[in-house]
């Protein structure tokens, strides 16, 4: 009988047991996790527009960072070019409005960022008055990059226009009807000789104002819910309805009544219908005022209009009484006010007011042309940090005619023109027989979704 070495017995055991162990204590010694950290899950950007990405890789085994020989290679990828581009360096570049998902991928591992591409409609006019006079209201999308006609209604005019998440929303006179539409679709009629102003949208209700032109003897104030005319108490012949807004069920209207025979006007709000005179300390009898625009901030009510004397004069009421940014602001009636971040933001004749700072033609902050006669911006828009405002502006006949042409649309965004807008182009023969096109629009109201 073959003796065995005890010696070689035991080795062999223990090399076994040892093998055994690796084996089934530490079964995932050697696999080796990739992540992926992004610093940004969720983007929003302007067409044309572009931010970075960065990308962090870490490898851990056992549940700790470990320094490997692994590429840590980043491979990006869109899934919707048309929306959002994204290069090898994770540069991501708006292209127009919609959402995009970045995907980071490394070693069989992704993240992704959300990209959100805001698109921009313009409500306006389009005017072919070189053989007949062919007016069309339309509202053109992507209007930063490059504008087309989304919606277009031919012997129309658009006074205003929402646009959120359930649809573009836009009201004027079709013929001489006063209608209002959402996304290419009539909703209502509210009736001949009417004029609309202003539109807001609350609840899925929608609110609309104007006025009525019966003669030049009798201007009745309107409000509209749904389709439905709401009651604006106030008997005077002439009374005019210029915005509306909605705030916890309360419907708030500005606007002016007509005060004497010399057509000077009170400054006028109504709250769910009943009428109140807007007081200015410093007015007298023989001055004109006018209500024009309205917006509600954390329950406080801002309204902008102005007074008329020798000149135009701005005004704002906060709460009914005199707002302290009056003192900054002179020259023309406010247009438009709206809060951003809680602070108010002033549009008056081409200036804008942002808390205490005013932006007017200094090439240094917002290069807003100087406005010749009925030149103008009529709406503005915040988004993603800038400040987008439309109105139109005239152009000469020829480029060897100074003086006024045709006025033409146009969007700024913080100061500067961006986009096209387009209009009809004709050529005009001038007396030197040369042939320049000529263009006509105008643009009345912005909305961002």
């Amino acid at each position: 009988m073959k003796k065995i070495n005890f010696f070689k017995l035991v080795s062999l055991l223990v090399v076994v047991v040892f093998v055994s162990a690796c084996k089934d204590n530490y079964p995932e010694s050697h696999k080796v996790t990739t992540l992926i950290a992004l610093d940004k899950q969720n983007v929003t950007l302007h067409a044309g527009e572009s931010t970075n990405i960065s990308a962090k890789v870490n490898f851990q085994e056992d549940g700790k960072n470990v320094v490997t020989t692994i590429e840590k290679k980043i491979n990006w990828a869109t899934s919707d070019t048309l929306v959002a581009k994204i290069d090898a360096n994770g540069v991501v570049t708006a292209v127009a409005g919609g959402t995009a998902i970045i995907t980071a991928e490394c070693q069989g591992t992704e993240e992704t960022c959300a990209v959100l591409v805001k698109d921009i409609f313009v409500a306006g006019m389009l005017i072919d008055s070189l053989v007949t006079i062919d007016t069309f209201a339309v509202i053109w999308q992507k209007c930063d990059t490059g504008a087309f006609i989304k919606y277009k209604v031919p012997d129309a005019e658009f006074a205003a226009m929402v646009v959120n998440e359930q649809g573009i929303y836009y009201a004027g006179t079709e013929g001489n009807v006063a209608k209002v539409w959402k996304d290419g679709a009539e909703q209502y009629e509210l009736g001949e000789k009417t004029k609309i102003t202003s539109m807001c949208i609350d609840g899925g209700n929608i609110y609309v104002v104007g006025y009525d032109f019966i003669d030049a003897n009798k201007i009745v104030a309107r409000l509209w819910k749904n389709g439905e005319e709401e009651s604006l108490n106030l008997e005077k012949d002439i009374t005019y309805a210029y915005d509306v807004a909605v705030n916890n069920g309360n419907v708030y209207v500005v606007g002016s009544s007509k005060r004497d025979d010399k057509n000077n006007h009170d400054a006028i709000v109504w709250t769910n219908g009943n009428a109140k005179k807007l007081i200015i300390p410093a007015m007298t009898n023989s001055k004109n005022a006018e209500a024009r625009t309205i917006c509600i901030n954390n329950g406080s009510i801002y309204i902008g209009g102005g007074v008329d004397t020798d000149s135009k004069t701005p005004y704002i009421w906060e709460n009914e009484k005199e707002s302290p940014l009056v003192e900054k602001m002179e020259g023309a009636f406010v247009k438009n006010l709206k809060f951003v971040n809680n602070e108010l933001y002033v549009f008056y004749g081409t200036k804008l007011l942002m808390g205490n700072k005013e932006y007017s033609n200094d090439p240094e902050s917002y290069s807003i042309p100087k406005p010749e006669e009925g030149e103008g911006l009529c709406d503005s828009e915040f988004s993603c940090g800038s400040v987008f405002m439309v109105g139109q502006m005239y152009q000469s006949y020829t480029t060897n005619t100074q003086g006024n042409g045709n006025a033409i649309a146009k969007l700024l965004k913080d100061g500067k023109p961006v986009g096209l807008i387009p209009s009809y182009l004709h050529p005009k023969q001038t007396k030197d027989n040369e042939y320049e096109k000529y263009p006509k629009s105008s643009a009345v109201a912005i909305g961002i979704r």
